[in-house]
């Protein structure tokens, strides 16, 4: 009885209308359509920005497959030389940065924060010397082409390799004096013996092995880097698929769930507006309405939402299908070109 006098007291000029069922059905499907066309723009509103990030990183993965890539198959194991490379020349520089480091206490001697980031200074300039100059050296004389490049090889250069052999002989004498001055206190003020010349040549090979571990992982860097962000953007790619294809699900189940609700506080205003003729002896025909049944709410209500909320879906994402963007240019660069 509350629910009849709050309906009639609400919608009493659909009441006191001759043909207020058909009219409240309108307004119902009104509701509808507004109510979805909210939802519909807070959708396409994300969906644009998810085509503009769409766009961009299929230009960033084109640019990319303009280079060699490594297949499927090769991934791991040059994934496996990489990490390897890495974790060996970051394993020798932090021990030849602590043998400098314990070396220079020698000869800078003090317990003041100076001497000590002097020392570490010195300690880390001649291992990242060192292992840096070393790798040149090594990518002079023994010039090899990159893993997966069609560019060959470049030439032997004899100047240059000449270049980085007398900087490599300048760093591994400033090793080798700072190591034998450490070496020289460890046994006690003399020279020779296992341990001082056992100190003085680790001092000076780590290095080399470093040099070496950075100019082998080298060959494979560019390669594997671009497989790497090649995979990321292409799983991102296909998240925003997900996503994109989410959205429409979402939208067309919010659709329904609002259908029905609005199809339930149709049903239930027809039901006392008969009422309210009955009592009249008012007739109000509905045999050619869309108000008759459900089916008939249903097909009118899709034929608007594919009429209305369908067409504000798609009209922010026609507009950015029909832009033209060059292979390898991004939506924003492209926007910015048409500009000038």
């Amino acid at each position: 009885m509350f629910r009849y006098w709050y309906f009639s007291f609400k919608y009493r000029e659909y009441f006191k209308n001759a043909t207020g069922i058909q009219a409240f059905a309108q307004r119902c499907l009104g509701w509808l359509i507004d109510t979805t066309t909210k939802a519909a723009e807070r959708f396409t509103k994300r969906n644009e920005s998810l085509k503009v990030e769409k766009a961009n990183l299929l230009a960033s993965k084109r640019a990319l497959e303009e280079k060699p890539l490594l297949h499927s198959g090769e991934r791991f194991t040059v994934q496996k030389t990489v990490r390897r490379d890495t974790f060996i020349w970051l394993a020798i520089f932090i021990a030849e940065g602590f043998l400098n480091y314990v070396s220079t206490l020698i000869f800078i001697p003090g317990e003041a924060l100076i001497f000590s980031l002097l020392r570490w200074a010195i300690a880390i300039v001649l291992t990242s010397a060192g292992i840096l100059v070393c790798e040149k050296l090594i990518e002079a004389i023994l010039p090899i082409q990159k893993y997966t490049e069609k560019n060959p090889a470049p030439s032997l250069s004899v100047p240059v390799s000449l270049l980085w052999l007398t900087m490599f002989c300048s760093v591994e004498i400033a090793i080798i004096g700072v190591a034998e001055t450490r070496a020289r206190d460890i046994e006690g003020g003399m020279r020779g013996g296992i341990l001082y010349y056992g100190f003085i040549v680790l001092s000076a090979v780590l290095p080399i092995i470093g040099g070496g571990a950075l100019w082998d992982r080298s060959r494979y860097l560019d390669a594997y880097r671009r497989t790497l962000e090649h995979f990321k953007i292409q799983r991102r790619l296909t998240r925003i698929e997900s996503l994109l294809r989410r959205s429409e699900e979402k939208l067309i189940l919010h659709y329904k769930r609002t259908l029905t609700n609005y199809w339930a506080v149709f049903s239930e205003f027809r039901t006392y507006k008969e009422n309210y003729n009955a009592r009249r002896s008012l007739t109000e025909d509905l045999s050619l309405s869309f108000a008759r049944d459900y089916q008939a709410f249903e097909k009118e209500g899709a034929k608007r939402f594919e009429s209305d909320v369908r067409d504000l879906t798609a009209k922010g994402l026609r507009k950015l299908e029909k832009m033209d963007v060059a292979p390898g240019t991004k939506l924003g660069q492209a926007a910015n070109t048409e500009q000038v």
